[in-house]
């Protein structure tokens, strides 16, 4: 019971102190994301989705990374030459996912038996 409101907690907290609705990934994998309005953000992110191929995708990407070399430059500010590799952060990674960890479960007995 302890851990699951600890769970609850720390995902409360999360929502509460989050500034916007995008985690670092996101801000990450956005090329000029940190020149963007979290607006912009959301309707580059729905454009990609909405694309019908990677040769649309790509093309979306392309137009986005001269936006914002464009904005960058007229700010005297540099972004690097080429955009975050596509998907990056993205793919099957290891994560943490169902397996036999090294934890201390009951053991075969199941708990049950004299205590020493």
């Amino acid at each position: 019971m302890l851990k699951r409101s600890l769970i609850i907690s720390s995902l409360a907290a999360s929502l509460l102190f989050s500034n916007s609705g995008l985690n670092a990934a996101d801000q990450q994998t956005v090329y000029g994301s940190q020149l963007m309005t979290e607006q912009e953000r959301v309707e580059f992110h729905q454009r990609m989705r909405d694309a019908k191929s990677d040769g649309e995708r790509q093309q979306i990407r392309n137009e986005h990374h001269k936006k914002m070399q464009k904005r960058a430059k007229a700010q005297g500010l540099t972004l690097p030459d080429k955009p975050p590799a596509s998907g990056a952060g993205k793919g099957p990674g290891g994560g943490m996912g169902a397996g036999r960890g090294t934890g201390g479960g009951a053991g075969p007995g199941g708990g049950k038996g004299k205590g020493r």
